[in-house]
């Protein structure tokens, strides 16, 4: 096992440095493709963290730079500096005060996760075997195991800024979430563990991985409408099937009959007799050219209450 120390991490006015690793646990060594692909899927999934840490902090954070400290070889490790800055000196110490207050050191972690999750979902959203998707909010996943809980009112914060700055480009992130997960995929026993100050705490579900397509497909003009705790009328039902044989509307956003695709980790006896229920859901809409505007065409529902 050896490391490659990179570079010296530049020092500017008005920056602050956020770390985060990866470490793919593998018997093999990884092929070079895979090792760029993956480097590169860490630009990406991190590409908003400026503009998400803007929103939570109320400070204008101007740039951002990302930068590997070191990668280990053996089982691929890799350090990631996340450089930003401010218009000034305030600015920078508003955001640090920000992070230091909400013990956000692992800020990172939670970008990083919500970017697989939310290429992930666009990934498995069409999929019947799919075994692993989001719970109740992207920062609540089973998809990332073991990351700290956050305060009810952090999260929602937080949530909140990854809705608006992140959840429409879950295309962009599908093929970032291919690229991460790349240098383990050929081995079933591989995985990836992640986390900040060397503290690798975070897991990538297995079985996630798994049931991701080999390779990527982009759809055009659709986009995804995540609501929590909506009710949901059931206009047919086959209980005995997950993602066909069910439709349904939601009063107010799906006013039209259109399918409904039950999240593989719910049983679908679970609405056995029931007319209506209470769920978190997804609604997907893809653009009609007749219409000349989104128009619902499925409802994915991943949390029955």
């Amino acid at each position: 096992m050896s490391s490659l120390i990179l570079a010296e991490i530049p020092q500017h006015p008005n920056t602050f440095h956020l770390r985060y690793s990866v470490k793919y646990n593998t018997k093999n060594p990884v092929p070079l493709t895979e090792i760029i692909a993956s480097l590169q899927s860490l630009d990406v999934l991190l590409k908003d963290a400026k503009n998400v840490l803007s929103l939570l902090t109320d400070v204008d954070i101007s740039g951002q730079a990302i930068y590997i400290e070191r990668i280990e070889s053996g089982s691929l490790f890799t350090d990631v500096v996340l450089m930003l800055w401010c218009e000034d000196k305030e600015a920078t110490e508003r955001v640090m005060q920000w992070i230091e207050n909400n013990k956000m050191k692992s800020i990172l972690s939670i970008l990083v996760g919500a970017g697989l999750v939310l290429g992930y979902q666009y990934l498995t959203n069409e999929k019947t075997n799919a075994t692993v998707t989001t719970t109740t909010t992207i920062t609540d996943s089973v998809i990332i195991n073991g990351s700290d809980a956050l305060s009810p009112e952090l999260q929602k914060e937080i949530d909140a800024a990854i809705e608006q700055k992140m959840s429409q480009q879950r295309s962009k992130y599908a093929k970032a979430t291919m690229d991460f997960v790349a240098p383990i995929r050929a081995e079933p026993d591989a995985d990836i563990s992640m986390g900040v100050d060397g503290q690798l705490m975070d897991t990538l579900n297995p079985e996630a991985i798994k049931t991701m397509p080999s390779a990527f497909e982009a759809r055009k003009n659709q986009r995804f409408q995540s609501m929590t705790s909506v009710q949901v009328d059931l206009r047919a039902t086959d209980i005995d099937k997950r993602t066909s044989g069910w439709a349904g509307t939601i009063t107010g956003t799906v006013d039209t009959r259109v399918p409904i695709v039950l999240d593989p980790t719910l049983e679908p006896n679970a609405l056995h007799g029931r007319i209506s229920f209470k769920a978190d859901v997804e609604v997907e809409r893809t653009f009609r050219q007749s219409a000349n505007q989104m128009i619902p065409t499925k409802i994915i529902v991943r949390k029955i209450y």
